[in-house]
């Protein structure tokens, strides 16, 4: 059958019937493979949608490991510096802030640091620590820090714990909108109350 028999042919009934069955046989393959996409399509969505999720989830869990690490390291050490317990969130915010303190992880531990800053601008990473020592030496840490024994043959630890006093009896809010010089005045009270 050369190409114009061929032409004739496929114009005819038969022909046609037979081209349509070849046609229908394609097409249902067609469909069936759009189908298979569409599912995995979908599959694929669920997944990249979990994965995000996952992601998001290691995300927060991180975030919470390095957030707890620093803040427990902090509040220990600004609580041995004396910082008083109504004074810690403010306190550490301060430090956090003022050092630029972030958590570092090495074979799988965890290690607070932060910026020392030179009186220069120049900065030098630090530990925690040195941080606190630091930041306990500034004029703006004196008002979050308890007084000290000092001088005439003071004895005990270095810190004086306050009685549940007036002064004590303030809350966070209310030590913290003292201005300095009140606040150096009730705790003197109260130190003086003491002996």
């Amino acid at each position: 059958m050369d190409l114009k028999q061929l032409d004739e042919w496929v114009d005819t009934g038969e022909g046609k019937a037979w081209l349509d069955g070849q046609k229908a046989g394609l097409l249902a393959k067609r469909d069936e493979l759009l189908t298979s996409q569409k599912t995995a399509n979908g599959r694929i969505a669920e997944l990249e949608r979990r994965l995000g999720d996952a992601e998001a989830g290691a995300s927060d869990a991180d975030a919470f490991i390095r957030r707890t690490v620093a803040d427990a390291e902090i509040e220990r050490l600004l609580m041995d510096a004396g910082v008083f317990d109504a004074f810690l969130p403010s306190a550490k915010k301060a430090v956090q802030d003022t050092y630029g303190v972030r958590v570092k992880v090495a074979d799988g531990n965890f290690t607070a640091c932060g910026t020392i800053r030179d009186a220069d601008g120049t900065g030098t990473e630090a530990g925690l620590g040195d941080i606190v020592k630091d930041w306990t030496k500034q004029p703006g840490s004196r008002q979050f820090i308890m007084c000290r024994n000092s001088g005439g043959g003071a004895s005990g630890s270095g810190h004086t714990s306050l009685p549940p006093t007036k002064l004590q009896a303030y809350s966070g809010r209310q030590l913290a909108a003292m201005s300095d010089a009140d606040f150096a005045n009730a705790r003197n009270n109260e130190l003086r109350r003491q002996q």
